[in-house]
């Protein structure tokens, strides 16, 4: 609980990172509680790819105007998705009473969001989330050329399976293989 603490209080000392209207676009979902991951996450990519991103915040719905000032400090031309934008677009794409059930689970299982709010921003261009809790140690050199041609789904091989259910019940509702050790801490 101190390396969080520690973690957080030193992420303040951060130097800005310029987001790029041009960049190659991440999603972040992201608030209070992780904004310092998001942070170290994004200095960890730029310091190791010369490439120039374009920073989209999703809105896990804990910013408020001081969260907002310290994205404008430390990501200066970031786009912020807020719970107000995520909103609108819930109810216009995937609205309540069509999918009550979506909407249930969103409200108690928040890394859903990764899947429903990013999502739902308007536009039908491939979108890559990151998980604020990665860092990068080399250029990430297949992730790159994804952003620049996107073709089909990317996502990381984990080292464990951590689905919480059982492959055969997952086959069964997906009506599909799943393929094993999928993780979506990087995901489209």
């Amino acid at each position: 609980m101190n390396g969080r603490r520690e973690m957080e209080q030193r992420s303040l000392e951060l130097p800005p990172v310029v987001s790029h209207t041009n960049g190659l676009p991440i999603y972040f979902l992201t608030g209070k509680n992780y904004l310092y991951q998001t942070l170290y996450c994004i200095q960890s990519l730029i310091k190791s790819s010369a490439a120039q991103f374009k920073f989209i915040l999703v809105d896990d719905g804990s910013f408020n105007a001081a969260l907002m000032e310290r994205v404008a400090k430390q990501l200066p031309g970031a786009q912020v998705i807020t719970v107000e934008q995520i909103s609108e677009n819930l109810q216009n794409t995937l609205p309540e009473a069509r999918y009550p059930y979506l909407h249930k689970k969103r409200a108690v299982y928040p890394h859903i969001k990764k899947l429903t709010d990013v999502h739902t921003i308007p536009g039908d261009d491939w979108k890559l989330v990151l998980d604020s809790d990665m860092l990068f140690w080399h250029a990430p050199r297949e992730i790159i050329t994804w952003l620049y041609a996107p073709q089909q789904p990317l996502h990381m091989i984990d080292c464990t399976e951590a689905y919480g259910y059982s492959q055969q019940l997952m086959e069964q509702l997906a009506g599909a293989p799943v393929k094993p050790l999928l993780n979506v801490g990087l995901s489209v």
